[in-house]
């Protein structure tokens, strides 16, 4: 009791610097996804979300969920998939949700967490924990970096967006908001490469990391894998079939998640190395089963296609929802706090948030936009 009790302290005291903090100067990561990957009305993202989490089967599962893997597609293609995974979040069971994507716009060695107090999202702002990001940040392989608003330094060449057109984290937001509540605090990492000086895996940066963010997960925080599987077609350089597209596609996809679910890094290794299959978030995977509990079992929970969806017979991007339970603990205990309702309070102009300079305009998705 003493601990929850203290740990509570921490977030208020957190919240109470976010409060302070909220001037002219308050660092915001600005939205991108509102009417390209999920409903920028709050009240109809609010009916998405609920939608696809009642569709859900909420059967009880033995032990505490720990690990959660949901897919970073607009929500049309990827939602019911998601609604899966978080049907099993409740209110206040976690006070810390570390989220992990990987990079989809920019590449960079290590891990990067954007410079900000909060997220935004239509159902408002998401605060960014900022003693964990800080203990993270003792470590070179991962960078702070800062968020900047400014047309002109793009067009100039001077800047690169990594943390202002991505969408892999954002769009995990609206789901935690309203399954767990307005009160967590997370704790957003994006994956990049985790390459050596010569271009090759290096274990010993992927330990590190994973020694990092194993100091940050506590038994009140859930881990949020934002990940896509398999990506098939010319656009991503992988075209393996000359038959039935999704049925080759699922037979690839079962292998992988079979070694996720086991917890068997050397075997999805081994596995993209021979197949040469194209899993933009394999080190995210991989993070994630080095970071859950030893026991930890993985439960599949929903499988999809845009290829399906689409009846695209080039191109598609798998979805998959996991759950990872630790058995040796009881599940999380609900707590009350406030939760988004049918009609969302109003989020905050995104003109109020003191970002620095103006928005720039951010290069939108791809046409098809399946969320790779």
């Amino acid at each position: 009791m003493l601990r929850l009790r203290g740990r509570h302290v921490a977030l208020l005291v957190a919240a109470a610097a976010l409060m302070v903090a909220m001037s002219p100067g308050m660092r915001v990561r600005r939205p991108v996804g509102p009417g390209a990957w999920y409903p920028a009305d709050a009240a109809q993202l609010y009916a998405a979300v609920m939608q696809y989490t009642n569709e859900a089967e909420t059967a009880s599962r033995g032990g505490r969920l720990v690990g959660l893997i949901a897919p970073n597609a607009p929500y049309p293609l990827s939602g019911p998939t998601a609604g899966r995974a978080y049907a099993l979040v409740h209110p206040g069971q976690y006070d810390r949700v570390l989220v992990m994507s990987p990079a989809h716009y920019a590449r960079f060695r290590g891990c990067s967490i954007a410079s900000v107090q909060c997220y935004r999202t239509p159902f408002g702002d998401v605060p960014v924990e900022p003693e964990p990001v800080r203990r993270l940040t003792w470590s070179t392989l991962f960078s702070l970096r800062s968020v900047s608003y400014r047309p002109e330094v793009y067009r100039r060449g001077e800047r690169v967006m990594i943390h202002e057109r991505e969408h892999g984290i954002e769009v995990q937001l609206p789901f935690l908001q309203a399954r767990l509540g307005t009160e967590f605090a997370m704790v957003p990492v994006l994956v990049g490469d985790v390459v050596d000086r010569d271009g090759e895996f290096d274990q010993h940066a992927f330990d590190t990391i994973v020694g990092a963010l194993s100091d940050v997960v506590d038994d009140d925080t859930l881990i949020v894998a934002s990940a896509n599987l398999t990506h098939v077609g010319p656009e991503y350089g992988f075209t393996p079939f000359r038959g039935d597209l999704v049925k080759g596609v699922e037979a690839l996809d079962a292998e992988a998640l079979s070694y996720i679910i086991d917890r068997d890094i050397a075997g999805f290794r081994a596995y993209l190395e021979r197949t040469q299959n194209v899993i933009p978030a394999a080190r995210t995977l991989e993070l994630l089963m080095a970071l859950l509990p030893e026991g930890a079992i993985g439960v599949p929970l929903h499988y999809e296609t845009s290829g399906r969806l689409l009846d695209d017979p080039d191109s598609t991007v798998s979805y998959a929802a996991v759950a990872f339970f630790d058995p040796t603990r009881p599940p999380a205990e609900e707590k009350p706090v406030r939760l988004i309702t049918s009609n969302p309070d109003e989020a905050p102009a995104a003109d109020d948030d003191g970002a620095e300079g103006e928005e720039a305009a951010a290069p939108s998705a791809r046409e098809d936009n399946d969320g790779s």
